[in-house]
Order: structure tokens, then sequence, then C-alpha cells
């Protein structure tokens, strides 16, 4: 029997329940609050004679809101949805991620697999929400060895390795549920009409595991109980009571009508119709503050047919991506961001829509503030293009006269897309002038140009890259157009091509990002000697102020005869080497030599005493001599000069000889006299002024 191993909890990153608020462009920002995810391994046990073991429920748990105040409550949603934003990706309305998102494979295989579940859900098919799904379906392994865990052993007959057992949890937990979920909600706007996020929920996985032939043997599945809103709650939290209730049929019936009905328009024609008959169905819910997440965060009530129920912006979002997935686009792609919005009369947490159009340039389209008595009525943010800014910071667009409009995408937003999926176009959109497009899908593309790293982004430019389709090059700009990913940072990144005008689909390719070569240069520095080892801190150019440097120091120009730093101490000329390592960016750099000097220290020159007598007596016979000792820093030979005599009665020879003239009167008499010390060692040679001398005759 294995002795029981103590619960471990994991840090895990704040998720973000489902709900936004969203502002139209004239009302207050709400309230920001978070809901937090924790982690906890239980306690494990495990017995057998092959050292079986059962692991009980290791849980992620996102925590239920406070209900206390409807208004916080709504608030509080509001910042968790914030940055919830993934693209479409539904395999059941036939959409594709865009080219880089943060979820795993795994991840994405949990999201494939759920989006099944909640369409039966969403069809009046089943009418439980708790799923579970089998983490051997994620792609994940099932055995391991001791070496493939990174342990000594797996343990024995008498029980599993503690260490092998952490191990396997540290790898399932690293499937991020939360974040799962949150792609599902914003892919999936039908779907999960009737997901309550204010409930929590928690995932658990429980593990059985067996050690076999030398392997850990693995059968793990995660248990998601999601909840389900008092609108379409059964017998519990976790059943639908109609799943296919009047109003949802009702709602999917009219979001089919206005697809239908939009036919054989041109893309424009139909994406603006969809924008009319949202914003002719629905108007702003401004009375959420007392309700529940529910309906007017959905959008079962913008195509509900009753007047009386109306949505935030959540709603307007997602019904419009709804009906672009129904309409089965080829190349036209919506999906839903979050983020806030400033301008006009309002700020505050919202919720948009970025189209990808058919040139596979992103516009934006925000419904909620296209509603008539808003800033953007009736299309001024309808396939909006060309605003100020960047997707790191924030976009501006401009409303003519002096209004403008202001969008910043969330942080998750910007982490769980790449730059390139928040990009909004520069240009204003043109339709395809050929109908009959020819597919790039397996054009040759070959990345002519070679790039190092500088800190900015790399795209192939035109003489860059070259791109054949069936021995054809095609023409950069009018054939097609490049963008780029993982276009910064030194190693591979990914060229990315789509057709234009007579050619469509996309195609793509890796190309390198050398390391920058530093050009290391130092510039020669003096500094005074102090006795102790000095270090070179002159100006180095040709490297990030962050990178890590070391220097070399040298007797000779050449730099054959190193020195130790601790030796760099005495005046003289020295050289030195500055070498930049190596990072992820950077190649290891060591610059030419620079001079670095020490020059030799001013002296100071004291005096044993500097008050003198002599006898009257003695001076009335004949002159008197005094020796003055006087010492210096290097302790060399120090002379003195009178700089100004005590009148004539007693001066100062160069060797210190301090004479008092034959005749002197009693009294005290002052000299000032020039003490120069002689070079020495690394002390420079020292005169020192007006050094006060006192005799007195008495």
């Amino acid at each position: 029997m294995i002795s029981a191993i103590q619960p471990r909890v994991h840090g895990r990153r704040l998720a973000r329940v489902l709900a936004l608020a969203c502002m139209v462009a004239c009302l207050a920002a709400p309230a920001q609050a978070l809901a937090e995810e924790s982690l906890l391994a239980g306690d494990m046990d495990a017995s057998g004679a092959d050292a079986a073991f059962e692991m009980p429920l290791a849980q992620q748990t996102v925590d239920a809101l406070p209900s206390d105040d409807p208004q916080a409550l709504f608030n509080a949603y509001a910042q968790q949805r914030l940055d919830a934003a993934l693209p479409n990706a539904s395999t059941l309305a036939s959409q594709a991620l865009p080219e880089k998102t943060t979820l795993t494979d795994a991840e994405k295989e949990l999201l494939d697999a759920l989006k099944v579940e909640v369409a039966k859900v969403a069809s009046g098919t089943r009418t439980s929400t708790t799923f579970e799904i089998s983490y051997a379906d994620l792609g994940l392994p099932t055995s391991f060895t001791a070496e493939d865990l990174g342990v000594s052993s797996l343990g024995n007959r008498a029980g599993i390795n503690e260490e092998a057992l952490n191990a396997v949890s540290e790898l399932l937990h690293k499937v991020d549920v939360a974040k799962a979920i949150l792609a599902l909600c914003t892919d999936c706007p039908y779907e999960m009409y009737w997901f309550d996020g204010t409930e929590g929920y928690t995932s658990s996985i429980p593990i059985e595991a067996n050690v076999i032939n030398g392997k850990l043997i693995v059968n793990a599945k995660l248990i998601l109980p999601l909840p389900v809103s008092a609108d379409y709650r059964g017998a519990d939290k976790f059943t639908m009571q109609n799943p296919l209730a009047a109003k949802v049929g009702t709602a999917i019936a009219k979001a089919q009508s206005i697809v239908d009905g939009s036919k054989g328009k041109s893309v424009v024609q139909r994406l603006a119709a969809y924008r009319d008959a949202i914003c002719e169905e629905v108007s702003y819910d401004h009375s959420t503050g007392g309700k529940s997440y529910g309906d007017p965060w959905q959008l079962i009530s913008v195509f509900d047919g009753d007047s009386s129920t109306n949505v935030v912006c959540e709603g307007y979002a997602k019904a419009f991506q709804y009906l672009c997935d129904l309409s089965g686009f080829e190349d036209v792609n919506c999906y839903t961001v979050a983020g806030a919005m400033a301008g006009g009369t309002g700020a505050g947490n919202h919720m948009w829509n970025l189209v990808q159009m058919d040139d596979y340039e992103n516009y934006l389209v925000d419904v909620t503030n296209c509603d008539a008595g808003t800033i953007g009525a009736p299309d001024k943010l309808f396939l909006a293009w060309g605003p100020s800014g960047s997707v790191d910071g924030s976009y501006t667009f401009s409303l003519g006269g002096n209004s403008s409009i202001v969008y910043a995408y969330g942080a998750d937003t910007r982490s769980l897309y790449d730059a390139i999926a928040l990009q909004v176009s520069p240009t204003a959109y043109k339709a395809p002038t050929v109908a009959d497009r020819t597919s790039i899908d397996a054009v040759k593309i070959v990345v002519t140009g070679s790039y190092a790293y500088d800190g900015k982004a790399k795209v192939p430019a035109a003489n860059e890259i070259r791109v054949t389709l069936n021995g054809v090059q095609l023409a950069y700009g009018a054939d097609y157009i490049v963008r780029a990913t993982n276009n910064t940072a030194a190693g591979t990144a990914t060229a990315m091509v789509y057709g234009q005008n007579a050619y469509k689909g996309r195609a793509s390719t890796q190309f390198a990002i050398a390391k920058a070569k530093p050009s290391v240069q130092l510039a020669a520095q003096s500094k005074v000697y102090t006795g102790k080892a000095l270090t070179y801190s002159g100006k180095l150019t040709g490297c990030d102020a962050a990178a890590s440097v070391a220097y070399a120091y040298y007797a000779d120009r050449a730099c054959t005869k190193r020195i130790a730093a601790a030796n760099v101490v005495a005046a003289g000329t020295y050289y030195v080497k500055a070498t930049v390592a190596a990072d992820a960016n950077h190649e290891a750099a060591t610059s030419p030599a620079a001079v670095f000097t020490i020059s030799k220290a001013a002296q100071e020159v004291q005096a044993a005493k500097r008050a003198y007598s002599v006898k009257f007596a003695q001076v009335k016979k004949k002159a008197q001599k005094v020796a003055v000792a006087f010492r210096s820093t290097s302790g060399g030979k120090v002379t003195y000069k009178a700089a100004k005599t005590a009148g004539g009665k007693v001066s100062i020879a160069k060797n210190g000889k301090v004479k008092v003239k034959k005749g002197t009167k009693k009294g005290t008499y002052t000299l000032k006299v020039a003490c120069t010390a002689a070079a020495k060692g690394s002390y420079a040679k020292t005169t020192v002024k007006n050094v006060k001398l006192v005799v007195k005759v008495k």
C-alpha cells in the first residue's frame, strides 16, 4: 500500500469567467473585479501487487462571483470577460482559427471535443451539461518511462514513486481548461447561450495508474460540469430543463431567415444587412444592473422577436458573429474581441468584432455603436479601417469633425492572438474584381532576403520573396500580399502569403531571423589612482543596456599580456576589451581595445608640528636654525620655498631649515611656505601653497 501523498496546491493565472459589460459611447465605465481560478490536487493513494493507484479528484475551480449586490455582480462580470476573446474557430460554423493563438494542441483538441457536446445541448439532444473528456483523446501520452517523467524510478511492487505521480499530475494540468472554455464561449455564441458563468465551475481529473512492464500506464479523464442559466435550468444547475425552448427555436429561425434573405448579395451588402437587422431587432439594455447573467448577454434576445428583450454589447457582437458563421463565407472570417473603449461621451469595457475579408485584411465592426443614437451610427464603425495607433497600445478611429473613438485590446486578447490577427487594415476594403479566383494553396514560396534581429518586425519585401504557381511567378501586391508572425525575435519566423484580386487562399513558409552581431565599442576613459583596483565604467555602445558585459584588462596595446582586474591599481596606461555575452537575440561580441588610463594622484604634505620656538638669548648672539619635518603621501622628498617672509626676520631654506636672524626681537613670527612633494610611484609632483609656520622668539 502506498502511503498517502499530501495535497499539492498549484498557483494559476487569474481566470476570466465569461461575461462582459459593454459600453455604448454614452455609458459610464463599470467597476472592475476578477474571479480567481485555483488548482488543488487531492491526496493520492495506491495499492495492488503491481503498484496500481487511484488519485482522488484534482480540481480546477473558477469561483462564482458575489451575488449580494446585482450591480457589483454585473460590474465584476464586465472586467472578467474583458480579455476573454479568441478568434472564431467553431467547427460547427466551418470557421478556422487565425494563424496564431496560444492554445496548445491539447487545448485545441479539448475545444473541439467540447464543441461537439455543447452543440448537442443547444439543439436539445443532450440535457446534462457535465462533460467527460478522456485525456487520451486530447493527444496526451498515456504511458511513461521514468526517463519520460524525469524521475529516478517509477517505483516498485510496494508502491509508485511520488515523484512520478507528481510529474504526471503536472503534465495533465498543463491543459488550461479555463482558456479552452473562454475560447468555446467566444467561438460558439449560439451553442453556449445556456451557459451561466456566475455560478462558477470546477473541473476535476480522476486518475488511475498502474506500473506495468516498467511503464506507468495512466487513465485520466476531465470531468467538467458547466452551470446552466436560470432561464434554461432543469432539476439542478447542470441540467437543461427545456433545451430548445420556444424562444430559442424562434431565435434560430429568425437568424437563419436574416441570412437567407441576404443571399445573392455581395459580402459587404450581406454584412451590412446583418448589422441593420440586429439594430432593428434590439436596443441597448441599460437595465442589466438588476439582472442575473443570462439572455441580455446572449444572442437569443437579439432574434427572439420580443421587443422587450434587449442586450448589451456582448449580445450585439455574438449575434453578428453568429450570422457570419451561418453564412458559410468561403474567405471571410468574423471573430469577437474584447477590451476597452474610450471616446464620445463614455468609456469602459467593451466587446466588438473583427472581420477578416477576402483580401485577408482585418476591419473593425462595432454593431453596438452603429445602433441609432450612438457615436458610430449608422455605419461609421462598420468595416472601419485606417486607425492611428497600434495593437499593443490602442487604435483611434476618426469619425469626422472632432469626433473619434478609441479601442484598446485587453491583455489576454493580445496574449491569445498573434498581432497580425488584431491589426486593422490601413486602407478601405476593395472587393476582388475577378469572380472566379484561382487558389494559391499550391504555390511555392522562397524567401530570398536575409534578416538579423534589430528589435523590429521583419516582413519580406517585394525583392525578398518569390512566389510561383505552376511555374508562373506571381506579382507582389497585385496577386498576393505578405504578412508575417513570430517575426521580431531571432529564430524562425513565418511568412504568410494571401491571394489578391484574381487569386485567393493562403500559403505559408518559414524564414530565419539571425541573431544580431553587435558592434561593441568602448570609449577611452581615465581615472585617478586611489590605491585600490579600478574598473572601466566608460561609454559602451553597440549592445543593449541590459546585456551581460565582462571586461578584460591588458598591459600592452596588442592585448597579449592580460592583467587580473584586481591588479589594475597602479597609475599607468592599460587596455580594456568588453565582451558581451550571447543571448536569445544577440551573438557574443568583443570590442576592440580601448585605452584605460589611471593617472597619478595628487599628494598631501603633512607636518608633525607647525609651531616652533627659539630662545631670545641665543638669537642675541647669533642666528638660529630649526629643522622642519614635513611628510608627503608618497613618502618622497619634500622641498620648501617661502611664499611670504616674516618681516625679513624669519626665512626657510629649500631643505626645510628655518632660519631666525641674529638680533630678532622677542615675539611671534608667521611664515607662509610652499611645500613641493616630488613625484613618486603613482603620485604626481604636488605643491601645497601657503602652509603656515609659526616661530616664537622668547
